[in-house]
């Protein structure tokens, strides 16, 4: 979603992708809240808590506070904003024929995962 229109990208990884090989994509859902301060400090706690979880090191968890909380990351997500699960479906399917998909979560979000074989050259 940070790379541009999926319409563009979608195409140019499927070429990407050599016979028999793979293509995996973890992609973030789109959250009625996605961009506002609230959003976005929900997640910054969620990301603090999961470094604190899986390290236990007070420097990891500032370190993803200031991370998330970044300028840079604060404009991409106020421009930058993941489709919707009816679209990314649609785009996937539309562009790579037989991928799967699946839905998941990620520090208490929705992400959707895409799987992808390369039957033929593109």
């Amino acid at each position: 979603m940070h790379v541009g229109p999926p319409e563009l990208i979608l195409g140019h990884l499927r070429r990407l992708v050599a016979k028999g090989g793979t293509l995996l994509m973890v992609k973030t859902m789109w959250h009625p809240g996605w961009g506002s301060r609230d959003w976005q400090a929900d997640f910054a706690f969620r990301t603090a808590r999961a470094a604190w979880e899986a390290t236990g090191d007070l420097d990891d968890v500032a370190a993803a506070l200031q991370f998330v909380l970044s300028p840079t990351l604060l404009k991409i997500t106020e421009t930058s904003v993941p489709s919707t699960r009816d679209d990314f479906f649609r785009e996937c399917s539309a562009t790579l024929p037989g991928v799967t998909i699946e839905e998941g979560d990620l520090l208490g979000f929705g992400i959707f995962a895409a799987s992808w074989r390369a039957e033929k050259e593109y």
